[in-house]
């Protein structure tokens, strides 16, 4: 069995950097990983990793369940990833805040001082 040398994460990742990260520190087939987010083709994590194709916003959850990450961590990587310029500007304005005990997430804008 040949294993993978996994190397550090840069400091401010893309996505596909974030995503070979933690596809290689899984231990899963790229085959395994599409199949438990329900991807049709085994070869789009490639593509998505490789950075020939994007990640699908609504296969954000399923990716940061099978890869373990932080769900907050791979949306913000994918926002800088995908809406660079758009996330700059929105991102200071923007404050993520529990809406209740039962998780719900409302979002309350930030005054500038």
């Amino acid at each position: 069995m040949k294993l993978k040398r996994i190397h550090a994460l840069p400091a401010n990742p893309s996505l596909p950097q974030f995503l070979a990260f933690h596809i290689a520190r899984s231990g899963m087939t790229q085959r395994e990983i599409a199949q438990a987010c329900g991807f049709l083709r085994p070869n789009i994590v490639s593509m998505i990793k490789k950075g020939h194709t994007r990640l699908p916003l609504e296969r954000l959850g399923a990716m940061a369940r099978v890869l373990e990450v932080d769900p907050h961590a791979l949306f913000l990587v994918w926002m800088m990833t995908y809406y660079g310029e758009t996330w700059r500007e929105l991102a200071p304005l923007v404050h993520w805040a529990a809406a209740s005990s039962a998780g719900k997430l409302e979002a309350s804008p930030v005054h500038p001082s």
